[in-house]
């Protein structure tokens, strides 16, 4: 099976790694690297495992696509973001559409995609505003954007804000309409969404926490939100990415190095170590082996559930991670 990474150039970083693993999952085959654009810091595949996306973070930004068809990698472009620092892409439903969140200057904007690659920019949304953290949240900070279930509504994870904004699609143009907003613990920053049916969990970077929502029409309500600290911890950690495999929440830990696993009521039930330091982004193989994308200590590793190291591979500034079935 194939799986993708990209990371930072500052550490020596590669740019896209193609990632071939062994069957049983337990290792790594090989990899071929394409660097043809700058810094792609979270990475996204079409459900044909055909066409790859990555937002190229930096003081200037892009959206960039890769051809991935037929087991290889050919660059098709990027198009410039409206902001500074984006930091992650989703797909529309229907994959006419291509949706990126600008960090540092707060911003959501919204590509067309062509039979070429992304086509122009069409949209920008600028949000506005603060948090409690006069530091960290002096401003509006999209971080993360993921469509509910349905595919009516998309769902804005705002670290500046301590806010989840939905946007209504327009499906023919691909263009947003504000619809709610679900606001979060002040100062916990959150960071990532992702939804198992009408029930969603977010991610909290700043607080280290992780939250339940439920949804409902173009609405998040917030049912929990636990610690993934523990009492004995004394160090700093943040979250950075949520997954859900089967019945549970799996959260990264930067500063802990593991990988939180909840079960669907929050009850934190495994505490797998990533083997590496500052796990930006992990993904669960079909086979339930963690991939993790330790960003600092520039390597990815193959983890068995049970916290044993299977594999590792040299990958400087590694910091997403997505896979082609």
């Amino acid at each position: 099976m194939r799986v993708f990474a990209g990371g930072y150039d500052g550490p020596g970083g590669q740019g896209v790694g193609e990632i071939h693993l062994r069957q049983d999952q337990r290792s790594f085959k090989g990899a071929r690297w394409d660097h043809s654009a700058p810094d792609p810091s979270y990475l996204t595949v079409n459900r044909e495992g055909t066409r790859l996306y990555a937002c190229c973070e930096g003081p200037v930004s892009f959206a960039a696509a890769w051809d991935i068809s037929g087991g290889g990698m050919k660059y098709l472009g990027k198009k410039q973001a409206s902001g500074r620092d984006a930091c992650h892409v989703c797909l529309s439903p229907d994959e006419r559409f291509l949706y990126a969140a600008n960090y540092a200057s707060g911003s959501l904007d919204v590509f067309e995609l062509t039979d070429g690659g992304i086509g122009e920019r069409i949209e920008t949304i600028q949000n506005h505003g603060r948090g409690v953290d006069p530091d960290r949240q002096e401003g509006p900070h999209a971080h993360c954007a993921a469509f509910a279930p349905g595919g009516q509504y998309l769902c804005l994870c705002d670290l500046g804000l301590d806010q989840i904004i939905v946007y209504r699609q327009d499906k023919e143009t691909g263009r947003l309409t504000e619809a709610s907003r679900c606001g979060m613990p002040g100062g916990l920053g959150v960071r990532h969404i992702a939804f198992r049916g009408l029930t969603a969990f977010a991610c909290h970077e700043m607080g280290s926490t992780v939250s339940r929502l439920s949804y409902d029409d173009g609405k998040l309500t917030v049912e929990k939100t636990v610690s993934l600290l523990g009492d004995e911890w004394r160090g700093r950690s943040f979250c950075a990415a949520v997954r859900i495999w089967e019945d549970k929440v799996f959260v990264s830990n930067r500063g802990k190095d593991t990988v939180s696993v909840l079960d669907k009521e929050l009850n934190i039930v495994g505490e797998i170590p990533t083997h590496g330091h500052w796990p930006r982004d992990i993904w669960i193989l079909p086979g339930g082996n963690l991939l993790c994308a330790n960003q600092y200590s520039g390597n990815l590793t193959i983890v068995s559930p049970e916290g044993e190291k299977l594999d590792e591979m040299s990958a400087p500034g590694v910091s997403g991670l997505a896979a082609a079935y």
